[in-house]
């Protein structure tokens, strides 16, 4: 929020002095002025330095899944497909090709399942790094499903290799601070690979339902602030109806409408979004639990009493738009106001009948300065193996790949992901940017060290039977304090 206020405070700065100058009460000098000031901006440095160099061929290889969970991974494609995200990425390519003379080469590792699949991934880089083969120059991972591909010593130190402008408004560079320990880093994140907005926690809500019911549309509470849980809650519990129905229990025949379809793993997403982290950093750099206080159990106290059962504010089912009663099938067929889901579900959603819009997770209140949007665990993040033989060339080819994707594939997937029947959404398209630039992701939890807290969390706040909030934290502290130094000490 605070980019987009300073990019509309400049756009009224040059708006004003724009004014000022054709208002006819210019003078020479006024003139000098400006024509030195275009002569400034036409000699000003370019956005991007493209290196002189020539890989005279070289098969650049990255290993990718060939899908996932139906969210856009796709580095590559023989050829043009007509589809516009598809040829944005298949000219990035071939445009970084000819300038650096080398084949870009994804190698792609089928779908075998969610609980299989990441470590098969994991499993090829050791084999490979193990045996010295060097058959990978960079690597999609889910470094969750094990972490010794981190602290093991399998992976490259990316924050090493110049080459990669990490810092650099192409690559995302919240998560990649987040990512950063000791200095060093193992894991990154860009618009190379759109998994990771893919897989970023938001709210979709049905805007034909909201209008039939009088409501306005949240998108200005996100603008002025004001998207807070207690909004959240107001629409939520104004929108549960039974419409006849005997009660809650969902039947296809059925008529009521939820005010949310949602997804059991989501809300842990809503308690960090509003301004928690289940981790943070202390002055001396290592980390420590940090769910112990006020806002942490506030915010706990705000999601579960929204995302309850009894009155019709949630209905849990993960399912996709096939599956009877799950969660994308409810909201696809008008059957609830909101859906908690991924990003990656707007894409599943594109030929629903009624018209969807994006929004942000809620703030805790209009004192919490931006929104937080979590990021999946699960993500697959760019890392390069150990056994890289040339990374000033890996870095080069990387980072302008990355740079080609936020100038050209990025704004494809904005208009791509949030455009429905050959309508644009410009309002969903502005929440998406907004989004983007709250990403922000839990270390320790990438890292598989707070999966079974957040888990917990997730079945307390779900309705399922266990001891308070503040007792469950407690059975988990002592193994989490213990990891997190594990962790730590193996990246110094």
């Amino acid at each position: 929020m605070k980019k987009l206020m300073a990019l509309l405070l400049t756009t009224c700065i040059l708006v004003s002095a724009l004014a000022s100058c054709g208002s006819g009460g210019g003078t020479s000098s006024d003139t000098a002025v400006t024509e030195a000031q275009a002569g400034e901006e036409t000699t000003a440095a370019p956005e991007y330095s493209y290196p002189e160099v020539n890989y005279e061929g070289y098969e650049f290889r990255v290993l990718n899944l060939a899908e996932a969970w139906n969210t856009y991974i796709h580095l590559d494609f023989e050829n043009l497909t007509g589809e516009g995200l598809d040829d944005a990425v298949y000219n990035r390519n071939r445009s970084v090709e000819s300038r650096y003379n080398f084949v870009w080469k994804e190698l792609e590792h089928p779908y075998t399942g969610w609980s299989t699949v990441q470590k098969e991934l994991i499993s090829l880089v050791e084999t490979s790094v193990l045996a010295g083969t060097d058959d990978y120059d960079a690597a999609y991972l889910s470094v969750y499903w094990k972490n010794g591909i981190v602290t093991e010593g399998y992976l490259c130190d990316l924050r090493s290799i110049p080459e990669l402008q990490l810092d650099e408004k192409w690559w995302d560079t919240n998560i990649i601070s987040l990512l950063t320990v000791n200095d060093k880093c193992m894991t990154a994140s860009s618009p190379l690979n759109l998994n990771t907005i893919g897989l970023c926690d938001v709210l979709l809500f049905n805007e034909t339902m909201m209008k039939r019911y009088g409501l306005d549309y949240p998108y200005q509470l996100v603008r002025d602030g004001k998207w807070t849980l207690d909004k959240f809650s107001e629409y939520v519990k104004g929108a549960a109806q039974l419409n006849g129905d005997a009660g809650w229990a969902y039947t296809e025949e059925g008529n009521c409408i939820y005010g949310i379809a949602g997804h059991s793993d989501m809300p842990i997403a809503y308690v960090c979004g509003a301004g928690n982290t289940l981790t943070k950093r202390t002055a001396d750099g290592l980390f420590e639990l940090s769910v112990e206080n006020d806002n942490f159990y506030n915010a706990f106290d705000k999601v579960s009493a929204i995302f309850t059962t009894s009155d019709g504010s949630v209905r849990f089912n993960n399912g996709d738009t096939k599956t009877p009663g799950g969660y994308l099938h409810i909201f696809n067929n008008g059957r609830s106001m909101f859906i908690t889901c991924e990003m990656k579900a707007a894409l599943e959603l594109r030929q629903m009948e009624d018209s969807f819009g994006l929004l942000p997770t809620p703030k805790m209140d209009e004192k919490q300065d931006d929104h937080l949007t979590v990021v999946s665990y699960n993500s697959f993040l760019l890392t390069m193996p150990i056994t890289q033989k040339d990374t000033a060339r890996a870095g080069i080819i990387l980072d302008t790949q990355t740079y080609e994707s936020y100038k050209t594939v990025f704004p494809e997937y904005s208009e791509k992901t949030l455009t429905q029947k050959g309508l644009r959404n410009d309002d969903s398209i502005e929440m998406l940017a907004l989004i983007n630039e709250s990403l922000t992701i839990e270390f320790c939890q990438v890292m598989g060290v707070t999966t079974a807290l957040t888990a917990a969390i997730n079945s307390l706040i779900t309705g399922e039977k266990g001891p308070g909030v503040a007792s469950t934290i407690a059975q988990h502290k002592e193994k989490i304090i213990a990891d997190m130094q594990t962790v730590y000490d193996s990246m110094k």
